[in-house]
């Protein structure tokens, strides 16, 4: 079944670009709202450009290809497609699974975005410090404007208890979600309340960077049974939805006492009980540092990651 790769004009006049294997079903999304978060906030105006892949890869790799380039040269793209009047056939797409993300959704919202952890109330062995907010202090701090809303994945398909008005958004990210009533402006204080308040919980902090802007514009606190990134990555095995912190954890095993919460608390299933005792699988481990903190015996801490 073949992939097609498409372009969306949006009304700012930027371009959104993404994947599928149903057209019809990903433009139907993209205009009642439900598509990604980049169409939602920006509305789609049109399609104006598609091209039909062989595989998923394939179709990964055009996409990323095609984000690259820069608006006049995706306008010549679009000018050549124009002329050459290229249009696919409609085709059909598996039924979504009852009150969870089907996989095409997933890579829908994921496309157009990157998606970073950020470690919180960390102590860096090596270094001897404690960050305690300081990498999204600096983010938040550098921000003209926040806005505090709520959990789009969390409300919308209620998997955990997790708090659900925890969602920053920052600059002109912002000002959107103020105007369409989707969230409050918030204090810094407020900002950082509502990151205490998640961390506690035991959600992810990730921050999201979006198509031709490198600075983040929404902090996002994640959980694995709701929020998209983290569901394509763990429940998924979409191991591009989200980038791991520069820190990676470390255990001193016999300061362990193997009481398990650091396993209750990792969204990234990087911790099971093995033979009554705690298994950590570096590998799987995204820096978050959500175990860190709750280690009643300060068994983990996080070190910088091998490059």
């Amino acid at each position: 079944m073949p992939y097609y790769v498409y372009v969306v004009l949006c009304e700012d006049g930027s371009f959104y670009t993404g994947y599928t294997k149903n057209l019809d079903s990903r433009m139907k999304l993209h205009v009642s709202g439900n598509g990604a978060r980049y169409t939602r906030m920006r509305k789609p105006r049109k399609l104006v450009y598609v091209e039909e892949r062989n595989s998923i890869s394939e179709a990964m790799k055009r996409e990323k290809k095609i984000k690259r380039l820069s608006h006049q040269q995706k306008l010549n793209l679009i000018k050549d497609f124009k002329r050459q009047s290229a249009k696919p056939k409609a085709r059909t797409t598996r039924t979504p699974t009852k009150n969870d993300w089907t996989r095409e959704e997933l890579e829908e919202q994921t496309s157009s975005m990157t998606a970073v952890t950020i470690p919180v109330r960390t102590f860096i062995r090596g270094k001897q410090r404690i960050l305690d907010f300081a990498e999204v202090e600096k983010i938040i701090k550098e921000a003209k404007l926040i806005a505090l809303g709520e959990c789009y994945c969390r409300k919308k398909y209620k998997k955990c208890d997790g708090p659900i008005d925890v969602c920053l958004s920052l600059d002109e990210d912002a000002k959107t979600e103020i105007d369409k009533g989707l969230a409050k402006k918030a204090s810094l204080n407020e900002a950082f309340e509502a990151l205490r308040l998640s961390h506690e919980a035991g959600l992810v902090h990730i921050a999201y960077t979006f198509e031709r802007n490198e600075k983040p514009e929404l902090i996002c606190s994640c959980c694995s049974c709701c929020c998209h990134s983290m569901s394509a990555l763990v429940r998924f095995g979409m191991l591009d939805a989200v980038v791991a912190s520069k820190y990676v954890s470390v255990d001193t095993p016999e300061a362990c006492i193997n009481c398990g919460k650091c396993i209750d608390r990792c969204q990234f299933k990087a911790r099971q009980f093995e033979s009554g005792k705690m298994s950590f699988d570096k590998t799987k481990c995204f820096g978050c540092g959500v175990c860190v903190s709750t280690c009643p015996t300060r068994a983990i801490s996080l070190v910088e990651r091998d490059l």
